[in-house]
């Protein structure tokens, strides 16, 4: 198509006379044409009939069911006048079936939830592992630390490093970095233990260490000696980690103390 000055002007005149500018315009609000058809465009959808947006928009209806307006309109004040069969005047016949229409409205249940309406189109699906692994990421010492839990992770699927996968980061500190979320890591470590074995565990271990630290070297059999290992004589037997725990547990499982043995206890 080709255009000139001249026909500027006639295009201009035609989108007026169509919006009625400025006739039914506030023109010191909108001083121009341009600014009167802007206003129409932001307060007007423009989507075609198979857009994605515009069917994401449309409220999801049940099989079975229907979207009806609140107030009946008036094919329908006259199809329910219609439906009144008792003698009286027509409009005493719209006035009763619109009561009706609006007392049935009122008592209708709600539409019943599809499967699909609380899975979005851009929900995230994670297995357990990977939600353990943005788990550790985020609050990799939160045993200790319980504030590391109030971290944010933020989670998405896309392009990155490692591919086409899933990544977390921190919410706080994106330029840190990213990690890739495949549970790999999750399935190959060891799982923490209960919360009930994790009590009982320590509570275990403070007996142990209570026991351990009133040992005295001039009295007991077994307790602890600071230094290097230069100072540990062959054939000494120097148990840790589990043989530690069964040599404590032994001692705490023997008899009770001979009375009037002394044992020291730090401060």
């Amino acid at each position: 198509m080709t255009t000139n000055a001249g026909t500027v002007p006639t295009i201009r005149d035609s989108i007026a006379k169509e919006i009625h500018y400025p006739a039914c315009w506030d023109t010191a609000a909108y001083p121009t044409l341009e600014d009167a058809m802007l206003e129409m465009v932001c307060a007007t959808r423009f989507a075609c009939s198979e857009c994605a947006l515009l069917s994401a928009s449309k409220p999801a209806v049940p099989e079975g069911w229907k979207l009806v307006p609140v107030e009946p309109t008036d094919d329908m004040q006259l199809a329910g006048a219609e439906s009144i069969r008792f003698e009286t005047t027509a409009i005493n016949k719209i006035w009763t079936a619109n009561k009706a229409y609006r007392a049935m409205l009122a008592a209708s249940p709600a539409a019943p939830a599809q499967s699909g309406d609380l899975l979005g189109k851009n929900a995230l699906v994670l297995t357990a592992a990977q939600l353990l692994e943005a788990l550790d990421f985020i609050a990799p010492d939160r045993a200790t630390d319980p504030e590391q839990m109030e971290s944010e992770v933020a989670i998405e699927y896309g392009e990155g490093h490692g591919g086409k996968a899933m990544y977390c980061w921190c919410a706080e500190y994106p330029e840190e970095g990213s990690w890739v979320l495949d549970g790999k890591s999750a399935l190959a470590s060891p799982q923490p233990a209960p919360m009930e074995r994790a009590t009982t565990d320590d509570a275990r271990d403070a007996a142990r260490y209570r026991w351990l630290r009133q040992q005295h070297w001039s009295e007991a059999e077994m307790f602890v000696v600071a230094g290097s290992k230069s100072r540990v004589q062959l054939g000494t037997d120097c148990p840790s980690l589990v043989r530690l725990d069964e040599a404590v547990d032994a001692e705490l499982g023997a008899a009770q103390p001979a009375s009037g043995k002394k044992q020291c206890s730090s401060t």
